[in-house]
Formats: structure tokens, C-alpha cells, sequence
């Protein structure tokens, strides 16, 4: 469990869903869809930021 919450950090893979990324952010992302989901002050209070990586 903990590789899943290490990715998750170093944005691997997304913060809320946990879908995969083809390279790592090096912060804490949403995937497209976590990102449209989710109002903006959730967003901001998450700290997170839409991925820029595509997902595998």
C-alpha cells in the first residue's frame, strides 16, 4: 500500500483515482477526468494540479 500512496505524491499516478501515467509529475495530479470532477475549491484545498502526462 504504501507504493500506491508514494505514487500517488510524486504523481505517477493520479491522486484520486489512481490511474497511471507514462512518467511521473513530481508532485501530486488529477487525471483529466478527477480534474473535471472536482469542484475548484477542492482542487485548491487538495494542493494538486491537472496532469500534463499522458495515461496509460
Amino acid at each position: 500500500m504504501a507504493e500506491i500512496a508514494n505514487d500517488m505524491v510524486s504523481g505517477a499516478c493520479c491522486s484520486q483515482c489512481g490511474v497511471y501515467f507514462a512518467k511521473a509529475h513530481g508532485y501530486p495530479v488529477l487525471c483529466a477526468a478527477c480534474w473535471a470532477d472536482a469542484p475548484t475549491a477542492d482542487r485548491a484545498a487538495m494542493g494538486v494540479q491537472l496532469a500534463r502526462e499522458p495515461e496509460l
